[in-house]
Formats: C-alpha cells, sequence, structure tokens
C-alpha cells in the first residue's frame, strides 16, 4: 500500500465513525471523500467498488454498537435460575432500557429483524442502483437535501410513550421501510429511523435505542451479502479490502464516540442542528458535481 492508501484508509475510517449514527449519512460524506481522494490519484474507481469500501467500514461501527449494547446480550449468559434477579448494567445504556430476561431480548432480536427485512428485499432488488447511485455526486447532493428535509420533518413529532415492553412488530416494520431507503448516498440512515420511529409514537429516548439497535442485522446483513459476491467474484482487488479494513479501526473507535452523541441529540431534539449543514453541503456538492461533469 502507498502512502496515499493509507492516508485514505484512515480519513474514510474517521468520517465512517462519525457520521454513521449521526443523522447526516455516512454513504454521502464516504462518497465526497472517495471522490476526493479520486481527485488526488487521478483515477476513479467503479460504483461497486466503492459500495465494497463503504460496507467494509461499516465493519468497525458493527463492532463499536455491540459494545455499545453488550449489556443487552448479558441474558444470554445467565441460568435460567439467575433470570428473576435484577440485571446488573455496567455499560453506557440506563438500566430500564436493558432487558432483564432472555425472554426480552429475544422480543427485541426478533423486533430488529422485522425491521430489516424491508431493508433486504429492497437492498436485494435495487442493489444496482444503490451502486450507480454511488457513482454520482449529483445523487449524493440530492440525498443530502432529502435528508435535511426530514431532519426538518421530525422537529414536528415529540415522540410518544412506546418503550422497549410496548412497541409492536408493526411499529418495527414501518420503521424498516424508511431504513429501506438508507443505501442511498446523501440519505440518512439514522435520521430515517429516528424520525419514523417518532411518528410511529416511541419515546424520544428508545427511538433513538431502537435505531442503533436495528442497524446490527441492517450493517450484518450487507457484510454478508459482500463477502458472498467476493466469493463468487473471479477477481478482486486484495488492496481495497485491506484499506476497508485499516479504516474499519479507525471507524469504530470513532463511531463509539458518535453514538454517545447521537442519543444525547435525540433527547434534547436538537435534530434541527444539522439540517441547515445538510442543505448547504448539497449546494456545494451540487456545484461540484456539475463542474466535474
Amino acid at each position: 500500500m502507498t502512502t496515499i492508501d493509507w492516508l485514505e484508509s484512515l480519513v474514510l475510517g474517521a468520517i465512517q465513525g462519525l457520521t454513521e449514527f449521526l443523522p447526516i449519512s455516512s454513504d454521502g460524506h464516504l462518497a465526497l471523500g472517495q471522490a476526493l481522494f479520486e481527485t488526488i490519484r487521478g483515477e476513479r474507481r467503479s460504483g461497486s467498488d466503492k459500495l465494497l469500501l463503504d460496507i467494509i467500514l461499516h465493519l468497525g461501527t458493527l463492532v463499536a454498537v455491540l459494545i455499545y449494547y453488550r449489556d443487552w446480550f448479558r441474558p444470554l449468559l445467565r441460568r435460567q435460575s439467575e433470570t428473576s434477579q435484577p440485571q446488573i448494567t455496567t455499560g453506557p445504556i440506563p438500566p430500564e432500557l436493558v432487558p432483564q430476561s432472555r425472554h426480552e431480548f429475544f422480543h427485541l432480536f426478533f423486533l430488529a429483524i422485522v425491521a430489516t427485512i424491508p431493508t433486504g428485499i429492497f437492498g436485494l432488488a435495487m442493489k444496482k442502483l444503490f451502486e450507480a447511485a454511488h457513482d454520482s455526486l449529483t445523487a449524493a447532493a440530492l440525498g443530502f437535501w432529502v435528508t435535511a428535509l426530514i431532519l426538518w420533518v421530525s422537529q414536528k413529532f415529540t415522540g410518544g410513550t412506546k418503550s422497549r415492553l410496548t412497541m409492536t412488530w408493526k411499529d418495527a416494520f414501518l420503521i424498516g421501510l424508511a431504513q429501506a431507503f438508507a443505501p442511498l448516498p446523501g440519505v440518512s440512515r439514522s435520521g430515517l429511523t429516528v424520525t419514523a420511529a417518532l411518528a410511529c409514537g416511541l419515546s424520544r429516548q428508545w427511538a433513538a435505542f431502537f435505531s442503533l439497535w436495528m442497524s446490527i442485522p441492517a450493517i450484518s446483513g450487507a457484510l454478508i451479502m459482500e463477502i458472498k459476491d467476493l466469493i463468487q467474484a473471479p477477481s478482486f482487488d486484495g488492496r481495497l479490502i485491506v484499506m476497508g479494513l485499516i479504516g474499519s479501526v479507525v471507524s469504530g473507535l470513532v463511531g463509539y464516540g458518535a453514538i454517545i452523541w447521537l442519543v444525547r441529540i435525540v433527547k434534547s431534539r436538537r435534530l434541527d442542528l444539522f439540517t441547515w449543514y445538510l442543505v448547504a453541503l448539497g449546494a456545494v456538492v451540487l456545484v461540484w458535481s456539475l463542474k466535474t461533469g
């Protein structure tokens, strides 16, 4: 790997970690980062190569969210005789939001899977469209504006009282429908899912936590599909995979901090902080796209 390869890995990893959980679209910012390094290199990657690198970078943020939710997995390790005892928490999640039994854990896992079904269907059916979109800065610019509109709309929803024990599979499915459009560059997964969760009546705190929780099967599924395609491909760019793995280490470290930041922002009802940033960024990216043709 060259010096520019190392620099690109570190920069893209930091971008992925910071933007995956904040409502500003990691895919859109990664598209900008990759376009910048294409300009520096003087060569272009295909949309499928860009999408491959993006997905590998998501590995780091997947590990970050698993570590953040470590207390949620403790009921799986408890003996049956211990299930009536209060769950002891050591992580950053408040005790009242941690499942107290295997039954509660599997209920929440079921809801996350239900939310992932629309994403999987759309992802398989529209993979070529998503790959083409990742090769277009114009698509990223429009996506940023869509996200800005979503965040503006989210301020109209105060949230309800539904919690981990009272939300339904229908709520999860509707939130999953919103997540299905997240692979488009510039469209924020967290922005879509938090807004949809608030519209379904979830409390603001639980909306943030469920949005993060449902990212686990979504990211895992995308990684599995990409690995399957790599195995079936006659050849692939090994350097790209190494770059992605290096960047994923950085994305995991930065992403953990971004998770904590997102939860605080949603609870304080300040998602609008990012609206005008995305409007301005979309305009800049659109001008850049038109100039580069």
